[in-house]
C-alpha cells in the first residue's frame, strides 16, 4: 500500500506539471514529507537491495513549494529520476507493478538550467503527458520498457 500510495503522488505531481498547474505542483509538492517515512517503513524488514533506491528517493523526496514551473520542474527532475528507478525494479520484479507506465522527453536540456539532454518520469496513466514541457509539448517522449 505504501509503494503504492508514493506511485500515486508522483503520478500527481507529474499530472500537475503535465498541466502547467503550478499551484496543484505545490500542493502535491507538500504531500512528499508525509510519504517519505510512511515508504521507507515499508521497506525496513525488506531485501536490503531496495535500500539503494529508497536513499535515492528520501534524499530527492522532500519537494519543496516552487516559484514558477521553471523551478518546479527543477525540483521535480531529481525526484522523477529516483522514482523510476524504484517503478523500473518494481516492474521488472512485482506482477502487480507492470501497469506503471515510464517515459522519456529526448529534448529536456532547454527546461531549466542545469538540465539533462534527456529526463524520465512515470505514469500511472498509458497517454504521454510530458511534465518537463506541459502544454507547449505534451506528448513529446516516448515508452520506455522494463
Amino acid at each position: 500500500k505504501a509503494v503504492k500510495d508514493f506511485l500515486a503522488l508522483a503520478d500527481a505531481i507529474t499530472a500537475s506539471l503535465a498541466a502547467d498547474k503550478l499551484d496543484e505542483f505545490n500542493a502535491q509538492a507538500a504531500k512528499s514529507h508525509a510519504a517519505m517515512p510512511v515508504l521507507m517503513d515499508a521497506f525496513m524488514n525488506e531485501d536490503k537491495a531496495w535500500h539503494p533506491l529508497l536513499k535515492g528517493i528520501e534524499e530527492a523526496g522532500h519537494l519543496e513549494k516552487a516559484n514558477d514551473l521553471k523551478a518546479a520542474r527543477k525540483t521535480f527532475h531529481p525526484f522523477s529520476t529516483a522514482a523510476v528507478a524504484l517503478a523500473q525494479a518494481l516492474r521488472r520484479g512485482e506482477k502487480e507493478f507492470t501497469s506503471v507506465k515510464v517515459f522519456r522527453c529526448p529534448m529536456t536540456k532547454s527546461v531549466f538550467d542545469g538540465a539533462p539532454k534527456t529526463a524520465e518520469w512515470l505514469q500511472l496513466q498509458p497517454s504521454i503527458r510530458n511534465p518537463y514541457f506541459g502544454a507547449e509539448m505534451l506528448d513529446c517522449g516516448a515508452e520506455v520498457n522494463p
